[in-house]
């Protein structure tokens, strides 16, 4: 099955309560897990996520997210 590629907003819509998309991000994330769908993303969107979030107390979430992805084989590095 074809992964699902996970953007900047998306990824920032997760780990933000207080963003606008964050409750459709969440109820995103619940329904493909529970179809089984993978998610793909490249170094460049997490750079530009770790710039974002680089003054807020989950910012060493993004490098966590980033070495998972890489882990899992999931990350694209250009």
């Amino acid at each position: 099955m074809t992964p699902i590629f996970l953007d900047t907003v998306g990824i920032l819509a997760l780990l933000e309560p207080s963003d606008q998309w964050h409750k459709s991000a969440v109820k995103a994330l619940s329904t493909t897990q529970m179809m089984s769908r993978t998610f793909t993303t490249t170094s460049l969107i997490f750079l530009e996520c770790g710039n974002a979030v680089a003054r807020k107390p989950y910012r060493a979430r993004v490098a966590e997210m980033m070495r998972e992805f890489r882990t899992d084989g999931t990350l694209i590095i250009p």
